[in-house]
């Protein structure tokens, strides 16, 4: 232990080769130290560790720290308030990475997060990446996501959002032409021909739309639903025993457009009868 911990210190960071390495072997030396729960005994030096390739400068660090973020998050989550580490905030750290296959990597385990999910949980930060992940227009994230879809949409709503829901928001499609792919992939606008189908639409003509860009390249604002001052649709009234309905009625309209983007797709029709 006394030879991990010194690879583990953060005043060796600096020797670039030492950081790759360890970073390479680091989840299974988790593993093993599970073994013999050592990775309670240590987890301040584990986690300080973690939090140095997390923000690394360098790809290569960068993507041995997503892949090893769901077997953090599983040896670590009952203790986050103690250790002063969010990992959600960290699958959205990675999910707005400027390198796509650090986001990419992030998104293969995101199911894996949700498995975790308890109805205490504020998940607002998870159902931030989960959102921005299906609304990401690159084939190869709308294939990933579709594998794991029902487990992560089950989970969306749990106890916590649904208490804490404040209504309803219209997606706005963004100005940007950007995927968070790189891709450059041009999104389909709304025209004066289909104008009054968008789901923007659900507002009152006239009325000011204040959605703007925040936390994501995709142009959605996540912060809306918790603020009281933002744009909502019409409320819609259900029975106690059906309160999820509200939260999935707003999500339903981002998935439509995961949806619409799949079906840009000619060749993913296999996909398209998986995900009905």
């Amino acid at each position: 232990m006394p030879c991990v911990l010194n690879f583990l210190d953060i005043e060796d960071q600096s020797q670039i080769e030492i950081v790759q390495r360890t970073s390479e072997i680091f989840g299974v030396v988790l593993v093993k130290m599970k073994e013999f729960d050592l990775h309670m005994k240590y987890k301040e030096q584990i986690i300080n560790f973690y939090r140095e390739i997390i923000d690394h400068k360098e790809d290569q660090i960068r993507m041995k720290a997503v892949y090893n973020l769901p077997c953090m998050n599983l040896l670590y989550k009952s203790v986050e308030s103690e250790l002063k580490i969010s990992f959600q905030e960290i699958y959205l750290k990675f999910s707005e990475d400027k390198e796509f296959d650090v986001r990419y990597c992030a998104a293969t385990s995101l199911h894996e997060a949700f498995k975790l999910i308890e109805d205490e949980d504020d998940i607002t930060c998870l159902r931030m990446v989960f959102v921005s992940y299906i609304l990401d227009s690159s084939r190869e994230m709308i294939l990933l996501m579709n594998k794991s879809l029902p487990l992560m949409i089950k989970n969306y709503g749990n106890k916590h959002t649904i208490e804490n829901f404040k209504g309803r928001t219209a997606y706005v499609q963004p100005n940007t032409e950007r995927s968070s792919s790189g891709s450059g992939s041009p999104k389909s606008k709304p025209n004066e021909k289909n104008k009054g189908t968008d789901f923007s639409s659900a507002f009152a003509e006239g009325t000011k739309i204040t959605l703007k860009k925040k936390n994501t390249v995709m142009g959605i604002s996540f912060d809306d639903e918790f603020n009281d001052n933002s744009p909502k649709l019409p409320p819609i009234y259900v029975t106690p025993e059906n309160e999820k309905e509200v939260v999935y009625s707003d999500l339903l309209q981002r998935l439509m457009i995961f949806i619409n983007n799949m079906r840009g797709f000619t060749g993913l029709w296999r996909e398209h009868v998986k995900l009905i």
